[in-house]
């Protein structure tokens, strides 16, 4: 009965976390990522490379979360579907954008039959989900992908006036 009630308790906190990290208010997106990358590594044994450019502080909280749950859906991806072994994600910083960029070295998968929905990848509503998270914030994403190439995710989401807590 302990083992099952510690285990419910583990999900429990899994399932708050997954809703909203506080660790992205209280440490930052980096810090966060990193936390969630070392766990995925430990739980599935795929190399996980996080590489950052520019300055990713002070990014107003919609964008960090957008960026946190589209690394997050990403992984669950690879872990699920792809049979990669090393994963990379890179978050880059200009003046005016926010660019994040997913790659691993996968099977891959036909993303022409992902959008006509022939595919049994859930029909896509994960990268859905993606898509419409970089288009709330006015950003741009693309999937590119095929057979044995692995898949690579871009995205790049604007930082204007009001998006930005720079001081």
């Amino acid at each position: 009965l302990k083992d099952v009630i510690r285990s419910t308790l583990k999900d429990v906190r899994k399932i708050i976390y997954d809703l909203r990290p506080m660790s992205l208010d209280d440490l930052g997106l980096i810090p966060t990522l990193e936390r969630y990358i070392s766990i995925f590594q430990e739980d599935t044994g795929i190399k996980v490379e996080l590489k950052t450019y520019g300055s990713i502080n002070n990014i107003q909280s919609p964008i960090q979360i957008a960026l946190f749950r589209i690394a997050q859906e990403s992984l669950s991806n690879i872990r699920k579907h792809s049979k990669a072994t090393v994963a990379t994600i890179i978050l880059e910083r200009s003046i005016e954008r926010i660019n994040l960029v997913i790659t691993d070295d996968g099977v891959g998968f036909n993303v022409d039959e992902l959008k006509k929905g022939n595919n049994s990848i859930n029909s896509g509503f994960g990268l859905m989900n993606m898509k419409e998270r970089v288009e709330l914030l006015n950003g741009s994403f693309n999937i590119t992908s095929s057979s044995r190439t692995g898949t690579k995710i871009t995205l790049s989401i604007p930082l204007s006036e009001g998006i930005s807590n720079e001081k």
